[in-house]
């Protein structure tokens, strides 16, 4: 017993474990134009739901889950005029439940039972070129395993395994995003440079015209608000933070308790942070969804008013945490976003790509503006304004929030595979690999 107790405090053992862990996670692939909620038919429901159910048989995943999940749903799209981001997932979620009769699938209920054991929701939006393949990942994985992933991601990162070599093998994986000094110097560098451009304006201007410094103070102003925008971002140590309440409501090892009551001023600290934005408490009655729509607007007043984040000239996600009331019903998380991401998307107007925000037709290089014109025409057929994602997170309740929920909305930077969840992953694999 002590062999194998001192085995599982080694990299290799918890590299074992985790792999154990990794097999009962679900990924799903649907090659199909995502739709949402009002245009699928009950027919097309049932060919994607037994699709599904062959691709679970095949994974070895024979039942529905019956507790806590995390979801992802990850959208590419190439039609023209496509479905907004907050209107997919609601579909997506319902294939993923009540199954209609069929022989062929010979199951009531798919991979979930229930919108609420949704946790933790990840919703990534992808605009692809006609010619490229359109499609839906569905990555399920029950709560436990996130929080346990999260746990090992914390101990690789500040290293707490027997073998120091173990540590020292791994210290490398970690993103630099991590380290706050990091971040906040890679903020203050892009600002400095800003400022002392907006200093030089009367010469530069003098040699150079007004155009070609609107130009470069525009490139300025984009690379210094998405490096301030990525030290907004959701960290796997801010989301260990925010579930540490689930650790302290089922653990019974005295250590996990500990440790989770030690971290609950942090916990509290990051929702409360002033990057965050306080919404109207969560609406549990039908007349408290108006006051909660006027709180969204009159929080996004607030981040217009922010001179570094209007317009917005870079591609941004939001995160949206959620601690649900002490009594009353719950709110099903993408009900929650439906009710936040359509207010976002009218008040600040997050450009969908890059090539939205450059001032193509003042361009002096004719290379140059030939390329982003032609591209420019491509992505006619898309909607200009769209966030690139969005996450939604069941904050568990702990004894000093307030009785009647909170929400609060976070903007950060957005960028292919940064998500919180995916940098988990991908950080232990890295390290999975490199374990001896």
């Amino acid at each position: 017993m002590r062999k194998q107790h001192a085995y599982f405090a080694t990299a290799k053992g918890q590299r074992h474990v985790w792999h154990q862990r990794c097999r009962t996670e679900i990924l799903l692939q649907l090659h199909i134009e995502p739709q949402g909620k009002a245009t699928i038919t009950p027919e097309e429901k049932l060919r994607l739901q037994h699709e599904l159910s062959v691709q679970m048989a095949a994974s070895g995943r024979r039942r529905a889950y019956t507790v806590p999940v995390a979801v992802q749903l990850d959208f590419a799209v190439t039609q023209n005029d496509p479905p907004a981001i907050y209107t997919l997932a609601k579909n997506y979620l319902d294939v993923l439940q009540k199954v209609e009769p069929s022989e062929a699938i010979g199951r009531r209920m798919l991979l979930l039972k229930d919108d609420r054991q949704v946790q933790f929701l990840v919703c990534n939006y992808q605009l692809r070129p006609r010619n490229a393949e359109p499609g839906v990942q569905i990555r399920v994985a029950s709560m436990a395993n996130l929080v346990a992933d999260l746990e090992l991601y914390e101990r690789v990162r500040r290293g707490g395994f027997v073998n120091i070599q173990d540590d020292y093998a791994i210290a490398a994986r970690i993103p630099a995003r991590e380290d706050p000094e990091e971040r906040e110097g890679d903020r203050g560098q892009a600002l400095k440079e800003l400022r002392k451009w907006m200093r030089s304006e009367p010469q530069i201007v003098a040699q150079w015209g007004q155009k070609t410094f609107d130009a470069w103070r525009r490139m300025l102003e984009r690379e210094a608000q998405g490096q301030l925008l990525r030290t907004w971002l959701l960290l796997p140590s801010h989301l260990q933070m925010l579930l540490s309440g689930r650790a302290e409501s089922r653990s019974k090892s005295e250590a996990k308790l500990c440790y989770a009551s030690m971290i609950q001023p942090l916990r509290n600290l990051l929702l409360r942070s002033p990057l965050s934005f306080a919404l109207a408490p969560p609406p549990t009655k039908e007349g408290e969804v108006t006051a909660f729509k006027q709180s969204v607007q009159k929080a996004l007043t607030k981040l217009k008013n922010q001179p570094l984040l209007h317009p917005l000239l870079t591609l941004v996600g939001i995160t949206i945490l959620y601690v649900p009331p002490r009594q009353g019903q719950e709110l099903d998380l993408d009900n929650l976003a439906r009710r936040v991401v359509p207010f976002f998307h009218d008040a600040l107007k997050p450009p969908s790509d890059l090539v939205h925000t450059l001032a193509i037709d003042d361009m002096l290089d004719g290379t140059s503006k030939k390329y982003f014109m032609s591209k420019r025409a491509e992505l006619s057929r898309l909607p200009k304004v769209h966030i690139a994602g969005y996450q939604v997170l069941r904050v568990p309740r702990t004894a000093n929030d307030p009785i009647e929920g909170d929400v609060r909305l976070l903007i950060h930077a957005a960028e292919p595979y940064t998500g919180v969840w995916d940098c988990v992953t991908r950080t232990l694999s890295e390290w999975a690999h490199d374990v001896e």
